[in-house]
């Protein structure tokens, strides 16, 4: 071997080992990354669930002063399970309130068409 040669060679092999550091360097970077999502995936379940308990007690609440200070007989409107309020609704708070829930879900199906 000329000494040019051993020159490219030697620079060949400078390259190299720059790749297996570039490579190394982005290895590291994506398992950091991977558990970087992991974490965070992790997190936000626990976030996600809080915050929809949350939403279920201001609706549930929401749904309680509907109940509480409009009856949905007073409404006039018809709930799924009974043909009339006046007839077949027992009402009870609880009963009122799966009512008014009824309902409201109804009109937004209908406001979505």
């Amino acid at each position: 071997m000329n000494s040019d040669e051993i020159q490219q060679e030697d620079i060949l092999l400078k390259k190299i080992i720059c790749l297996e550091k570039q490579v190394d360097y982005l290895r590291r970077s994506c398992e950091r990354k991977e558990e970087l999502i992991i974490e965070l995936r992790d997190e936000k379940i626990p976030y996600t669930n809080y915050y929809v308990k949350k939403l279920e007690k201001k609706i549930d609440y929401a749904l309680e002063i509907l109940s509480e200070t409009m009856p949905p007989c007073k409404n006039n409107f018809m709930c799924v399970d009974a043909f009339s309020y006046e007839t077949n609704c027992k009402r009870t708070k609880e009963q009122y309130k799966k009512c008014w829930d009824l309902h409201i879900e109804t009109k937004i199906r209908e406001k979505g068409k």
